[in-house]
């Protein structure tokens, strides 16, 4: 009776262990995957992404303090204290009629259901003689591709400008 007993311990931790060792592989890889970036080559994801960014320039070089709030990113919103009575003050604003034109994006996995477009663009200004081409802008569109809506989250460029892709 004590050899079936030792067995079926033994049995038991081989079995545990090699269902951590899975269990750690599969996070590990997941990790991995969450921080990996690709480049967007789609033309109609490229496309979807630069109008969502356009609606945010929209609002922003228009002064639309509601829509601008409820584009931007929760938590960076959280992070920097805005709301509706500071929006301006924190993001400052744009003078004129804007748009962007993204000029290369990549994609990244942040949670379930959600993906992170980092996005480099040129702000283009509307002038009586057509656009000006002039400033290099950068912005995170997070999609909710659950519930098909987006946020924005103004960036710095780093990935862009450091080469960490």
């Amino acid at each position: 009776m004590k050899n079936i007993e030792k067995k079926d311990i033994v049995l038991f931790v081989v079995l545990s262990l090699a269902l951590l060792y899975y269990t750690f592989v599969k996070i590990k890889d997941k990790r991995e995957e969450e921080n990996t970036y690709t480049i967007v080559n789609n033309a109609s994801t490229f496309f979807t992404i630069e109008n969502c960014a356009n609606k945010y320039i929209g609002a922003y070089s228009s002064s639309d303090k509601d829509t601008l709030l409820a584009l931007l990113d929760d938590s960076y919103k959280r992070k920097n204290g805005i709301g509706l009575d500071n929006i301006t003050d924190k993001l400052g604003s744009l003078d004129g009629d804007f748009s962007i034109k993204a000029k290369k994006m990549y994609k990244k996995s942040a949670k379930k259901n959600y993906t992170s477009y980092y996005m480099y663009g040129l702000l283009r200004e509307d002038t009586m003689d057509g656009f000006d081409y002039g400033t290099d802008y950068y912005l995170i569109v997070t999609v909710d591709e659950k519930n098909y809506t987006f946020s924005i989250t103004p960036y710095d460029g780093s990935i862009f400008k450091e080469g960490k892709i």
